[in-house]
């Protein structure tokens, strides 16, 4: 109930003051995953293509890609650390118990 109470007070102020007519997101719009992904559609849908285009749509295929490389290569040190974790947790109750 707050949080649509709050996104139409939002939405009201911001456009009662052209909040987001006069955001430049140029620099900003790299760096956040939605504009990669609606660049990729942007593209698909009106053909359109421009240099930031290709960059942002670039990154909404090559993010995926790095992001499943990184987990692979991690989920065994997170697994060992979990274990160890688990084990010194099996080690406190039983100590606690005698």
């Amino acid at each position: 109930m707050l949080f649509s109470t709050v996104s139409i007070f939002v939405i009201n102020i911001s456009q009662s003051i052209n909040l987001f007519e006069n955001i430049d997101l140029s620099v900003i719009s790299y760096f956040l995953p939605p504009f990669w992904f609606s660049a990729l559609l942007e593209i698909v849908a009106t053909k359109n293509i421009n240099k930031t285009l290709l960059i942002l749509s670039f990154l909404a295929l090559l993010a995926p890609i790095i992001s499943v490389f990184i987990y692979t290569k991690f989920t065994p040190v997170f697994e060992k650390n979990f274990k160890n974790l688990i084990i010194k947790v099996q080690i406190k109750k039983l100590k606690s118990i005698i």
